[in-house]
């Protein structure tokens, strides 16, 4: 009985003690294979050579992760507070775009909107992007939904380890 009792001790969460996160940190390439994006599966990038070389380098300290985005001379940048606190940047296609991002145990879900101007006026589109290692931390998953007035979009795009 007295083993009972300290397995269920041990089981329990102490309160201000964080589990160990898992890093997202280094250079990652986009897997053609292994991906859906929006526009039609793998053989989407066959024909879109930039982003058959979508690459990420991505570095992470305990408060924030910093994510560069290379699709052939371009960069983007996106910094992830890890303590959920509201970031806002130049969205993609122009417009605010403004997220927080959270912990769901070891996934990091990130969620946001987008208002930007459309041919009838502004267009707010909600995103919602959850990344997530596999246990041997070489491949990384990043699952988009994008939810706009007309369509709700999305993608899993699959990225192996380079560095």
């Amino acid at each position: 009985m007295r083993w009972a009792v300290v397995a269920v001790a041990m089981s329990v969460a102490v309160p201000g003690v964080a589990a160990e996160r898992p890093s997202f940190a280094g250079t990652w390439k986009v897997d053609v294979e292994r991906s859906t994006p929006t526009a039609g599966g793998g053989r989407y990038f066959e024909q879109d050579a930039a982003l058959a070389d979508l690459r990420l380098v991505i570095t992470q300290t305990a408060d924030e992760v910093v994510i560069d985005r290379h699709v052939g001379e371009r960069v983007g940048r996106s910094v992830l507070k890890l303590d959920g606190t509201e970031t806002t940047a130049e969205g993609p296609r122009g417009g605010k775009f403004t997220a927080r991002s959270r912990w769901d145990g070891d996934r990091l879900v990130t969620e946001g909107t987008q208002n930007r101007q459309g041919p009838n006026g502004e267009v707010s589109v909600a995103m919602t992007e959850v990344r997530e290692l596999d246990p041997d931390g070489k491949t990384l998953t990043v699952t988009t939904t994008m939810k706009a007035p007309r369509a709700t979009t999305k993608r899993k795009l699959v990225f192996v380890k380079v560095e």
